[in-house]
């Protein structure tokens, strides 16, 4: 007997394999369309007068964007495998794209939200002093430099290819995509640190000192009627980037314990571990995918001045149905009273 051969746990490749398809399949299916047409939604609020002046509207604008982008290239490339068409894993090509440009925006989004947080502090700690803070060319600029800055730091993923390996024992397939030492470790690196660990940490910061300060000065700050609505800004920013943070720290986790596994040679069972990491990959995933698709929540419940847009656009359409039962149960009962007099 060859005492070289890996014994892979096939039962609990099979179950993580079923876990993550099914959380695919129900979280996907479900959360896609609605998180498009939410942010769509919210695309358009923010579009109108009351918030296009305003530079809290072009940045939720942006970030509604960037959301609605995340979401239909999430559910092109990793919905696809349930129907056996895993577009990613078709050539080294789309293997080295898929990674990239999802790491990518990723990043982006991190990037975003920091450039949010930061923009609010800077206004609490130094109201109307910075011009450029009103400057949306300038604030382009720099958006523009940091989606730059996050394409470079995904580099690594091009050099990566795609593996094909074949289980001796069960005689199955397996198609990933890793690449050498040095590029899974850059990854690794980078992924750690620019897309997770140091925007957490620099958002966690900032808004406990934004916390802070703005608990400090609201009375002054609500004395001052340009001041107010500003302040009400704030709010939504702390709330939004606290639930960015909340749902972003599993795939943290999860991208530590990946980049272990990727350049651990010591673990053996590797398609065992394998499967681990898919369901947990896409566990933690589908947590964030809930922050991207129902993100209007939160601006409903923090922002008196979305929810008053919100519903003024919606209140019509609500009324219209509440008045249409109205009037079918009144019918009814009319008919009713009318089949007992006869």
């Amino acid at each position: 007997m060859n005492s070289t051969v890996i014994q892979e746990d096939i039962a609990y490749i099979a179950w993580a394999t079923k876990l993550a398809n099914s959380a695919l399949f129900y979280g996907f299916i479900i959360l896609s369309p609605l998180g498009v047409v939410l942010n769509i939604l919210e695309i358009i609020i923010f579009q109108m007068k009351r918030f296009k002046k305003t530079l809290m509207g072009f940045y939720f604008t942006i970030n509604c964007v960037t959301y609605v982008i995340i979401i239909i290239y999430m559910t092109v490339f990793n919905f696809s495998p349930l129907y056996k068409v895993n577009f990613t894993n078709v050539s080294d090509l789309s293997c080295k794209m898929y990674f990239f440009f999802m790491r990518s925006l990723h990043q982006i989004n991190s990037s975003i939200n920091v450039v949010i947080v930061a923009d609010r502090l800077l206004f609490i700690l130094y109201p109307n002093k910075f011009k450029f803070q009103k400057n949306k060319k300038i604030i382009s600029l720099i958006l523009f430099g940091l989606f730059i800055f996050s394409f470079a730091c995904n580099s690594p993923n091009l050099f990566f290819y795609l593996k094909v390996s074949v289980n001796p024992l069960t005689n199955s397939t397996t198609r990933s995509c890793t690449g050498d030492y040095s590029s899974l470790l850059s990854r690794g690196i980078m992924s750690i640190l620019f897309r997770t660990t140091i925007p957490f940490i620099i958002m966690l910061i900032m808004n406990i000192i934004l916390i802070y300060k703005v608990l400090k000065s609201k009375n002054k700050m609500r004395a001052d009627k340009n001041l107010s609505q500003d302040l009400k800004f704030s709010f939504t920013v702390i709330a939004t980037t606290f639930t960015f943070l909340i749902c972003l720290l599993p795939n943290v986790v999860y991208v530590f314990i990946s980049h272990i596994f990727q350049v651990d040679d010591s673990i053996k069972q590797r398609q065992t571990y394998t499967a681990y990491l898919f369901a947990l990959e896409i566990m933690t995933s589908l947590v964030y995918f809930v922050n991207y698709s129902l993100n209007i929540v939160i601006q409903i419940i923090f922002n008196n001045l979305f929810k008053n847009e919100f519903f003024r656009i919606l209140g019509p359409l609500f009324k219209k149905n509440i008045n249409q039962t109205s009037s079918m149960e009144n019918s009814s009962s009319i008919k009713t009273k009318s089949s007992r007099k006869t």
